[in-house]
């Protein structure tokens, strides 16, 4: 992408070893400028009066005041500036939050780099970036609370390559994939199935993109209704 200005970005993380990974996923892009990191939110309304800022990758988890408070002053004092909210949290709770304040990105921690410099680019141009997992995270959490009874619900619309017994899917995946893939089925959320088994959430979240894979699948919803038949065979 050629531009006559690199899009300049601040970052705002108070743990150094975050902010110095996002600025070293940015660095191979060389229309992108990360010009400051700031450890909290006061630092960084600070600097966006002192430098010129395009795009501010905002962690939402700090001290002093957290990023929905800095998001809000920063939206107020300087709203030509585009804020991409990082987190590691995958509550729908925060994800509302976020999209009521109206971020223009949100993206999480374990970010794939080709992601975060695209949703640098989509912000500065306009855009919004929220990344796919929100959506699926939104949809798990309506299909959840619907309220539907089973005897009313439309049969799921299924990849007609997947065979629903057990044991062959069972050939297809690991014994942990299928653990978590019944888990989903029974309608347990990503903090759930991390504090069952005592894993990390960025783990389940790991798994769930190995399913995707090997379901040849590509999204929540769809996940959901594989794991439900299997539960119903």
């Amino acid at each position: 992408m050629n531009r006559e200005e690199k899009v300049k970005v601040l970052i705002v993380d108070d743990h150094q070893m975050s902010a110095l990974g996002t600025k070293a996923m940015l660095m191979p892009d060389d229309t992108i400028e990360v010009v400051a990191t700031a450890k909290d939110g006061y630092e960084a309304i600070d600097m966006l009066g002192n430098f010129k800022v395009d795009v501010v990758l905002l962690d939402i988890l700090m001290p002093k005041i957290d990023g929905f408070e800095t998001l809000t002053l920063m939206k107020e004092k300087f709203p030509e500036v585009k804020v991409i909210m990082l987190t590691i949290s995958e509550e729908k709770e925060t994800i509302a939050k976020v999209i009521n304040l109206k971020a223009d990105g949100f993206v999480f921690k374990d970010v794939m780099q080709d992601e975060l410099i695209k949703a640098v680019h989509k912000v500065f141009d306009g855009d919004y970036h929220y990344n796919v997992r929100v959506f699926d995270i939104i949809l798990h959490d309506i299909i959840n609370n619907t309220g539907v009874s089973k005897s009313s619900k439309k049969e799921p619309d299924l990849p007609k390559d997947i065979n629903f017994n057990p044991d062959e899917i069972k050939e297809k995946l690991t014994s942990r994939e299928f653990e978590i893939l019944t888990m989903i089925g029974k309608g347990m959320s990503t903090k759930e199935i991390s504090e069952t088994l005592d894993i990390s959430k960025f783990t389940v979240s790991t798994y769930r993109k190995n399913l995707y894979t090997k379901l040849k699948i590509d999204s929540l919803g769809k996940l959901i209704d594989i794991a439900r038949s299997l539960i119903n065979n």
